[in-house]
């Protein structure tokens, strides 16, 4: 086969693999309003330089944004679409060269412009992508200043250095951001217990079953006797037995089959390729790896279902399902401990096309202006960082930026002032020693407070930012001779700071980057900048463009971690959202000394609504006993969906006493009227310790313990742990 472009592409690995393409089309759709608004931004600041500069100029920048857009639109799905992007990118670059060329002197205030594609880049696409375009871009710089201004380059080389200094540092820095992003998309569709991928990652796996004239297969696993290890072992064991029963399967079926878990006891694997025969084989074989041997001194087996269809156009991977789901309660009825297969014509029919099942989970977590709702962080920061969600993206973010990657934006920095000493004096390179001492890893607010997970620093991030470009526009004003070529530096301390809050921070950050360039255009030569405003408008539009890359990053992070701490199936929060909002609790209660209770509910005979009306209904059921539940709870961020039919209410500053009402309205409230059209009721345990003694793993297991006794007790009813 002959070696084309496309396979040197791909051999280099500069664009990634499927995954990377799949976040890609995310990223692409997510920053595209970014894009057309740049254009219009970069425009507008390059209005600036009509008194100076040939206004001609102005045709290929503007292509250039258009060549830079053209790469953001081109679609990945095409045949030769690597290549479409790379087109497009060269075509930008080449008309940004061109304008600057075309612009005429002098040209040391546009080398800036150079970069402008690089930070989409970065947040967009793979590393290698990333500082093979950061590379490229320098030599186009570097070739088109020497074929085209030999001379003025050759004399002063130093008018270089702004386009390199913003050039990698921000190159650097979306990389980083990109791989923050990356870790919460994950997130998104790992299930926390088991390691799987979860429900939500299923729904796209099954989508992507569309491959017209190949058999493809799903199979439906299900824990046998899993609700009696809970009720008899307690929760603790019933963890125990679905991490050892995953694992198990995940071996049995190989590195090539996709294995999820669907929700409780409950595992799904998607079978492309496989005929009824061969995806029987496989579940025969996950069924008797899970049967092979006792886990925690239990003897585990699981029934299995299965069913295939042919893809095509008519080809629907939730009926398939269905299929393979009424195949595994056959073979509940059957014994158990068996695999059965659908029959090739057993249609099933949906009983509701409008229904999903789930519910969109960013949806269920922002209001209409993308804030996150549950998890309020309170204190003095509320304004900055007004949920759990975001705090835990501040941390992310900070812990991305690491000491050493700090370390060398602040010494490039510093390094840049001392290569130019001959030209503008030792006070600029003496501002950045200053900066390099002060906003030193060891002394920066924003990473002592890591380790206590940002409290009372979270808007440590934002003021090293303010300050850093602060430090860095007097350093421009201290210079011997006017050196506002300087300011895009402003650029590098705040992009990644905007990707760490709301949108709020980067507006902060835009007003200062913008009174900033003008004070100091003022200060150091007010007719220079008169004379060509560009000096000043464009570094501004550089600052405002990628504010707007930093902040619709920090958007999409945000969004994600939103939707893995959200139960798909209820909108409640889930184990995840339970684990980031312990600290906080634990330390108030501590300081406060005051008691923190914790309920543990579970649904009665839950396990037999499956087995007897199939998942559907034993998803309305746990849909609208979600909602009782939340009636009753007096805050949106106490109740957590933690697996299958468990419900966790966690109180802060609450009593046994009081804990014990909340559980009593509880279980009145499940009992009053029937659940999905089904009498249901539930047993609840209650347990409670004070300030500095609260441990939430004691806690629970006394509260799990009381459960266990509750339903030993005849169920439907409330028991409390013994004190102390």
């Amino acid at each position: 086969m002959a070696l084309t472009r496309e396979h040197v592409l791909t051999a280099f690995g500069l664009f990634g693999d499927e995954v990377d393409h799949e976040r890609a089309r995310d990223m692409n759709d997510r920053l595209l309003k970014v894009q057309v608004l740049q254009i219009v931004l970069l425009t507008v600041m390059l209005l600036g330089g009509i008194p100076q500069y040939n206004n001609w100029a102005a045709v290929p920048l503007f292509l250039s944004e258009l060549g830079f857009l053209i790469s953001l639109l081109f679609p990945l799905d095409f045949s030769r679409a690597q290549l479409g992007l790379v087109a497009g990118w060269l075509i930008g670059m080449a008309a940004t060269m061109a304008g600057i060329v075309i612009a005429g002197e002098p040209r040391v205030y546009l080398w800036a412009v150079a970069p402008v594609s690089i930070q989409f880049i970065g947040v967009i696409w793979t590393r290698k992508l990333t500082l093979t375009a950061s590379l490229t871009t320098l030599i186009l710089v570097a070739v088109t200043a020497l074929v085209f201004d030999r001379e003025a380059v050759t004399d002063d080389w130093w008018v270089l250095l702004p386009a390199v200094v913003v050039t990698f540092l921000t190159a650097g820095a979306a990389i980083t951001l990109r791989d923050v992003d990356n870790v919460t998309r994950g997130a998104v569709l790992v299930d926390a217990l088991t390691g799987l991928r979860n429900r939500v990652a299923m729904q796209s796996a099954m989508a992507e079953l569309t491959t017209e004239g190949r058999p493809a297969s799903i199979a439906v696993f299900d824990l046998d006797h899993f609700k009696e290890i809970n009720d008899v072992h307690g929760h603790a064991a019933g963890d125990t037995v679905l991490q050892t029963a995953a694992t198990r399967m995940r071996e049995a079926l190989g590195e090539s089959v996709q294995l999820f878990r669907y929700g409780g006891e409950e595992f799904v694997a998607v079978l492309p390729d496989a005929d009824a025969g061969e995806a029987e084989a496989i579940a025969e074989a996950v069924r008797s790896a899970v049967a092979a041997g006792t886990i925690g001194g239990l003897a585990i087996t699981l029934s299995a279902g299965v069913a295939t269809a042919q893809q095509g156009p008519a080809f629907h991977g939730n009926e398939v399902f269905r299929r393979a789901d009424a195949a595994m309660y056959r073979a509940k009825e059957e014994g158990r401990n068996r695999v059965c297969v659908a029959p090739a014509c057993e249609p099933v029919a949906d009983p509701d096309p409008g229904r999903t099942g789930e519910v969109s989970v960013v949806a269920q977590i922002t209001g209409g202006d993308g804030v996150p709702r549950p998890l309020p962080t309170g204190g003095r920061h509320r304004w900055l960082v007004r949920s759990v969600v975001q705090r835990d993206q501040l941390l992310a973010v900070t812990r991305g930026f690491t000491p050493a990657r700090l370390r060398i934006g602040n010494l490039t920095l510093l390094a840049t002032m001392l290569l130019l000493i001959g030209e503008i004096g030792p006070w600029p390179a003496v501002v950045m020693a200053v900066h390099a001492v002060l906003l030193d890893p060891r002394l920066r607010r924003s990473q002592l407070t890591l380790g206590e997970q940002m409290r009372g620093g979270e808007a440590a991030v934002l003021w090293e930012a303010a300050f850093s470009m602060v430090l860095i526009v007097l350093a421009i004003a201290l210079a011997e001779q006017p050196a506002l070529y300087l300011l895009p530096l402003i650029l590098v301390p705040a992009f990644p700071a905007t990707a760490a809050y709301p949108s709020i921070a980067s507006w902060l950050l835009a007003v200062e980057g913008v009174v900033l360039c003008v004070v100091a255009g003022l200060i150091v030569d007010a007719d220079l900048v008169s004379g060509n405003p560009l000096i000043v408008t464009l570094p501004i539009g550089l600052l405002l463009s990628l504010l707007l890359i930093g902040a619709g990053v920090g958007r999409s992070a945000v969004d994600h971690r939103a939707a893995a701490i959200i139960d798909p199936l209820t909108g409640l929060l889930n184990r995840a959202a339970l684990d980031l909002r312990l600290p906080e609790i634990g330390e108030a209660a501590s300081a406060r000394r005051t008691p923190v209770t914790v309920i543990v509910g579970d649904l009665d005979h839950f396990k037999s609504i499956n087995d007897e009306h199939g998942h559907a209904t034993g998803d309305d059921v746990l849909i609208a006993a979600a909602e009782r539940i939340r009636d009753e709870v007096r805050t949106a961020d106490a109740l957590y969906r933690v697996g299958g039919e468990e419900f966790v209410v966690l109180l802060a500053s609450t009593d046994m006493e009081v804990g014990c009402d909340v559980a009593e309205r509880i279980r009145a409230a499940i009992e009053r009227e029937p659940v999905g059209g089904l009498p249901v009721t539930i047993s609840l345990g209650v347990a409670s310790a004070l300030g500095a003694e609260f441990r939430y793993t004691e806690v629970f297991g006394h509260a799990d313990a009381a459960l266990l006794s509750a339903k030993q007790g005849g169920r439907n009813r409330i028991a409390a742990a013994p004190a102390g």
